[in-house]
């Protein structure tokens, strides 16, 4: 425990001292996240980041007003929710209140720190400035970025958020309609026209399509995704060869289980399952065939058999059997029950005709958006992303603008969040 308590005040330490290299802490919920941050901005902003701007040279010397400002407008704190980034403010300005008139709380490194009249002059010279601070939502940055660089970004001037999703929803019943009246009333028996009839005689009415639909366009999904044939000899190919080979690997580490009490019949299905399926799939069958032999060997008792063992749940025989290799089968388990769902789950002609009809669907209701300078959460990430990786000049214009860039709750974030993070903070040259 003391070993664990001198690393992270170690951590603590670093996160106030450490401003030239990108720093990620790690910690659970009520260790106090929001004060290491709230320390760092301070710890910048009454320290070297006070010294670089107060530096600067200018005739008559900037006030302490001035370098405040230029202090603060250079630090960026994102949060992932509103409530977040208030108590963040909040505290900021809080603490800075207090090193103004009482001193640095204990909390708060003070060797690094001007003696204490200096101090509390950059205290208070920084608490008048704090509307130059950035301390914004994830969203509400994008946001900014792209309504500062519209054409950049290929967007609307004027764009707004459909913060409720009613315009989606709009555009995407508009898109469907016209789309169905079109194909019900087209003489001629083209590849959308089948898509649309194989799913209604599958039960897909006009308001489900519509409704996933502007779930895509919600989720930022890009009709370029539907361009690829999910059924290409390839991709199935690539598709079985993985299946095959977390089956072999959950066969192998299943096989001491063949030993169990007989009276196990279940666990012994279990295991003949998983060697049969390895059999099956390095014979080389079609998806077809497959689909249709896989429900008779994985019987809902058998896949739940194998969902137990992925959660590490064994009888008493099936422990004694595996004895240390328990773990290894709990593993193997798990990604073999994942796989074995989604490819008994595949419905090859629904698919085909959901991907033929939708990609004709989200290239319209996206393009309509577009037209319209309208945009969902999603759509402020992946354009924000999209503009920094396209345009390296705003892409530099923005780094250059930043001194401090601190991220909170980042287990919270998708791949296009961290893509963002990335390209503004760990690309191009150190600064």
């Amino acid at each position: 425990m003391t070993a664990l308590r001198q690393e992270d005040r170690r951590a603590r330490r670093r996160a106030q001292e450490e401003f030239r290299r990108p720093l990620v802490l790690e910690a659970g919920a009520g260790t106090g996240k929001t004060t290491t941050l709230v320390a760092r901005v301070l710890a910048w902003c009454l320290g070297p980041g006070w010294e670089k701007h107060a530096s600067v040279e200018a005739s008559p010397p900037s006030s302490p007003e001035v370098v405040a400002s230029r202090v603060l407008r250079r630090v960026v704190a994102i949060t992932f929710t509103e409530a977040a980034a208030a108590e963040m403010a909040g505290r900021i300005a809080e603490e800075l209140a207090r090193v103004a008139t009482t001193g640095p709380p204990g909390w708060l490194m003070s060797e690094h720190l001007p003696q204490a009249e200096e101090l509390s002059l950059r205290a208070r010279s920084l608490a008048g400035a704090l509307d130059h601070l950035t301390v914004r939502t994830i969203h509400a940055f994008c946001r900014s970025l792209l309504a500062d660089h519209p054409l950049e970004a290929g967007l609307h001037p004027l764009f707004d958020v459909d913060a409720e999703g009613l315009e989606v929803e709009r555009v995407c019943r508009e898109v469907v309609e016209s789309a169905l009246e079109t194909a019900y009333g087209a003489e001629g028996q083209g590849e959308g026209e089948v898509a649309f009839l194989t799913l209604a005689s599958r039960g897909v009415d006009p308001e489900t399509l519509a409704s996933a639909l502007g779930r895509m366009i919600q989720e930022g999904v890009s009709p370029q995704v539907l361009e690829p044939d999910p059924l290409a000899p390839a991709r199935i190919e690539e598709l079985l060869h993985r299946v095959a080979a977390v089956v072999s690997r959950a066969a192998k580490a299943a096989a001491p289980l063949a030993e169990v009490n007989r009276r196990s019949k279940l666990t012994l299905e279990t295991v003949n399952a998983l060697e049969d399926t390895g059999r099956r799939l390095s014979a080389g069958p079609s998806l077809s065939d497959l689909l249709e032999e896989l429900p008779d060997r994985w019987t809902d008792g058998v896949l739940g058999r194998l969902g137990d063992w992925s959660r590490g749940r064994f009888n008493k025989g099936e422990s004694e059997a595996l004895g240390d290799r328990a773990e290894e089968l709990e593993a193997a388990a798990g990604l073999a029950q994942g796989l074995l769902r989604h490819l008994m789950g595949m419905d090859p002609e629904l698919l085909q005709a959901g991907r033929k009809a939708l990609l004709p669907l989200l290239q319209e209701a996206a393009e309509s958006l577009r037209r319209r300078g309208v945009l969902t959460f999603s759509a402020l990430l992946i354009q924000a992303r999209n503009l920094l990786a396209a345009d390296l000049e705003v892409s530099r214009r923005v780094r250059r603008g930043l001194d401090q860039l601190l991220v909170d709750e980042f287990q919270d974030t998708d791949r296009t969040q961290c893509d963002l993070i990335r390209r503004l903070a760990l690309e191009g040259p150190e600064e």
